[in-house]
């Protein structure tokens, strides 16, 4: 992958949250790609807490997307006191 160019992998999933079982598993899969690779490491698995936070980033994953305009709806103030409206 990197020899052509790759320089990020993502792992994402769908639904609200991710099961302990699989979060596990996710985390083999990011130790094993820091270990073997040089790839820059990100993840979108929902809603986590900081503890899985805290795995993910000792297992090497350095960026983390959660879909936070899902939210707007319900909290309108979050966006508007980080600058991030509309």
């Amino acid at each position: 992958m990197e020899s052509e160019g790759t320089h990020r992998f993502s792992l994402v999933t769908s639904g609200k949250g991710i099961r302990d079982r699989d979060f596990e598993q996710i985390l083999a899969i990011f130790e094993a790609l820091r270990e073997k690779t040089s790839l820059k490491l990100c993840a979108s698995l929902g809603i986590i807490d900081h503890k899985q936070a805290l795995s993910l980033k000792e297992a090497g994953v350095t960026r983390y997307h959660h879909n936070m305009s899902l939210m707007l709806r319900r909290a309108p103030a979050i966006y508007l006191n980080v600058g991030l409206e509309g």
